[in-house]
């Protein structure tokens, strides 16, 4: 039987040992700056409901609908819906934000290519922002579009 040589394993050199060291001590004629005293903050419920206490689950429901573009242009025609002020609200804004964006897809949609990747970026915006605002409104939150609320309240369509 051949034996298998050993073969020994180098061994680290010895690391010098750190000497002991005093911690730094500030001189004593510079004066430290306190620190402010921090407190955990503590979680406060909101108190105020967002909504109007008043609404009724119809009045949610179909003031969320009213973001459908055509559900919202019927429901102004529901006599019995379009005294609710809450329902009106939402349909109105849901149609005229409608009407602009149909006329701004159709005075876009002449320019070749390019137009074609501006109303489709257009429409997906459209879809997501109503989307949103259905989900506001069934939740019972007023939605307050940009300038679309002021131009219907300036025409005299919602109060």
């Amino acid at each position: 039987m051949s034996e298998q040589p050993v073969t020994q394993v180098p061994q680290e050199p010895e690391q010098p040992q750190p000497q002991n060291i005093p911690p730094y001590v500030p001189p004593a004629d510079i004066p430290q700056a306190e620190q402010p005293a921090y407190q955990q903050a503590q979680y406060v419920p909101p108190t105020q409901s967002y909504s109007d206490p008043n609404l009724t689950p119809d009045d949610k429901t179909w003031g969320g609908l009213s973001y459908i573009p055509i559900v919202g242009l019927v429901v102004l025609f529901i006599q019995d819906k379009a005294k609710r002020p809450f329902i009106k609200k939402q349909a109105v804004q849901s149609v005229a934000l409608s009407v602009v964006v149909f006329l701004a897809t159709l005075v876009v949609g002449w320019i070749p290519i390019i137009g074609l990747i501006i109303n489709f970026l257009v429409w997906l915006g459209f879809g997501i922002y109503m989307l949103i605002n259905l989900i506001k409104a069934l939740n019972g939150k007023d939605v307050n579009m940009p300038v679309i609320t002021e131009f219907v309240r300036k025409q005299g369509w919602i109060k």
